[in-house]
Formats: structure tokens, sequence, C-alpha cells
């Protein structure tokens, strides 16, 4: 790292940090992302808006009396519910680079420290989002007809058969159509058991009947029935039965991931920091000689919370 230091900027390998962490995020890319690019503290409440739905309404026409109340339109008022957002995560990963190994080994900046310690990172956001949208409960505290959990989590709907097949996304795509969620943008994030199921069905890796053969060259399972399919190892086994495997099917307003940039480490104190964001996401790197230890301390790390938006936009497969 030493090595690495003295050749690339702190700004270049933080924003090749950030490009690896994007890339490395699964269920976190998808999910609705908004934060102003400010300086924040673990435990400060950002506050988002989750908006509520109009009502339309049928014109009567005009009344035969000059002025009645049938010559109006009603006119609502839309609001927004204010939901705030804990920023209680703070990640990271630390390593440090000795002086001698430095000097005689020079790796890819990539692969010799970004990503080791962006991997892990992503996984832990990615597991936050997934622990929210399964175990949180809704903001605004409705409850949804056909829901089997209390306090509004979001709906079971148990697999047809003793494997998932395209029949059951069909029937996750009915459910959230039955509940007027959004048809755009719609996810579909399997289990690791999930997918090699889904791989299995001809109907998603036949290029003539699922009209891609994205599974077929690189095991992806692409846009079925109206979802953009991904596949996520930080899903847990349903929690109800320990031993089904689950996978969340969700539209993009169901769960908010909020992050925001930590503070430079002020001049003076001993140590080098980069702070950048892009794309709403946001990464520190900071560097202090350590003399007792003959080498250099590198410490990534990210602020962040999550928060589960509205349980009727989400949908979980157990089977």
């Amino acid at each position: 790292m030493a090595e690495a230091q003295a050749v690339y900027a702190p700004e270049i390998v933080a924003q090749e940090s950030l490009l690896v962490l994007e890339h490395e995020l699964v269920f976190a890319r998808l999910v609705h992302r908004d934060f102003e690019n400010e300086v924040a503290k673990y435990g400060d409440v950002v506050n988002t808006r989750k908006p509520t739905n109009l009502t339309a309404s049928k014109w009567a026409g005009q009344a035969t009396t000059l002025g009645a109340a049938s010559d109006e339109i009603t006119v609502q008022r839309p609001t927004a519910t204010n939901v705030a957002v804990t920023l209680d995560k703070h990640v990271y990963t630390s390593f440090m680079e000795e002086d001698k190994p430095a000097a005689v080994s020079i790796k890819s900046l990539r692969d010799e420290f970004i990503m080791p310690s962006l991997v892990p990172i992503a996984d832990y956001i990615d597991e936050a989002c997934i622990c929210e949208m399964i175990t949180a409960t809704a903001t605004d505290g409705t409850v949804y007809a056909g829901h089997d959990y209390a306090n509004n989590h979001i709906t079971r709907v148990n697999s047809l058969s003793s494997t998932v097949a395209a029949e059951d996304v069909i029937a996750l795509r009915q459910s959230l159509n039955t509940a007027k969620c959004p048809a755009e943008p719609r996810f579909l994030v399997c289990s690791t058991e999930h997918e090699a199921q889904f791989l299995a069905d001809t109907l998603f890796v036949q290029a003539d009947q699922s009209g891609s053969t994205e599974a077929l060259t690189n095991a992806r399972l692409g846009r079925k029935f109206g979802f953009d399919c991904y596949f996520d190892q930080q899903i847990p086994n349903d929690a109800t039965t320990t031993t089904k495997a689950q996978s969340l099917a969700f539209h993009r307003g169901c769960l908010a991931l909020v992050m925001r940039p930590l503070r430079q480490v002020p001049a003076g104190m001993g140590a080098v920091s980069v702070v950048q964001a892009y794309n709403n996401l946001a990464i520190r790197i900071v560097s202090a000689y350590n003399l007792r230890g003959m080498g250099v301390d590198i410490k990534f790390d990210c602020l962040f919370g999550v928060r589960l938006l509205d349980a009727n936009l989400g949908r979980k497969l157990v089977g």
C-alpha cells in the first residue's frame, strides 16, 4: 500500500473504490436511494418522503344551475409522509500494509486491497437491506389484507410445489398487481437455492420460450414475467421454517437506503482521508503511518441507514 500511495493519488483510489462498491452491491442497487451530498455523523436522522396516491374522479358534467357544486372539480391536496431514516450503520474494513512486503511486491491496485476491502462492505450493506425488508414494519403502520405477519411485514407467498418455478414468479406478479403495485421498476432477487431451481426450469433457460439467451450465456435469470431477476448470496432461509429458502420480489419504492459521506479527518491529526460520493453511494478512505507496526494503516468506511417504506410493494417467496 505504501507503494500504491506513492503511485496513485488518493482521489483515484477512492473513485476506483466507489466503482468496485457499486459493482459488488446487488440488493442495495435496486432499492430507493436518495440523499443530499452533505457531511453527516453516526446517529443522524435523514428525512425522506414517501408520496401518497391521488384518486381519480369521474366528471359528472355541468349542472343546469350556474354555480352549482357539480360545476367544480374536486381538487386534491397531495401530501407526502415524512420518513425518518436513522444513520445507525457504520461499517468498515481495515488492514495494515507493512513496509517490507510493499517494497518488494506491487500487485494490481484493485486486486491487492480494493476488492478484499470493498466486497465485505458490499455484503454487509446488502444483508442490512435484506433483513430490513424481511423483518421491519412499514412506516405508516397500515395493515394490508392478506398479510400473514403482524405489524405489516411484507406478504409471504408460498411456492406452489416442492421447488420454485415459473408459476411461482407469476403468482408473485399477480399478488403485486392485486395490491396495485406500480409495474416499473420491479425486481426479483433470488437466494442461491432458488436461483438453481429457476435455472432448471425450461421457461428460464430455453431461448425460444424465455425470449432471451441471457440465462444460457451467463447463468443469470435476466428479465422474466415483468421482473428484473438477480440472485444474492446474502438472502437467508425463511426464519419461520429455518430450512426453506426464500426470495424477494419488490418495487423500488419498497425500501430506502440512505448513505451519507463521512467527514474528512481534520488536518494535523496525523492521517490522510479522502471522501468520494457518486450515484448516491459514498465511501471514505483514511490512511496513517503506524510507527510501531512499520506500515500504513488503511481504513475503508461507509455510513448508512435503511428503512422499509411500503410493505405493500414487497413480497417474499418461500419454498
